[in-house]
């Protein structure tokens, strides 16, 4: 996972996480509705990454962004990534 926080907190970028959010075919306003969250915390997470947004925010995003199936991959050579789950056949 990725940890760009001093604190070791994760910490997703905002491409990952607006990328995250279409994989999952979710609007931002579905998705704030889902994590309990603001429609504008959600765009602001997604322009500015989950660094912006407070320490417990940041995880409602992520952990219900992972119950719909998103994996966050650590950086490599080519930056952040993500990986969706195959839906069950």
């Amino acid at each position: 996972m990725v940890n760009n926080r001093p604190h070791g907190q994760f910490s997703p970028t905002g491409p990952q996480l607006a990328a995250a959010r279409a994989a999952t075919g979710l609007s931002v306003h579905a998705l704030a509705e889902h994590t309990g969250l603001g429609v504008n915390t959600v765009r602001r997470a997604e322009a500015g990454g989950a660094k912006v947004l407070t320490t417990v925010n940041a995880e409602r995003l992520v952990a219900g962004l992972q119950a719909l199936g998103i994996t966050f991959l650590t950086p490599d050579a080519d930056g952040p990534g993500l990986r969706i789950a195959t839906p069950p056949a």
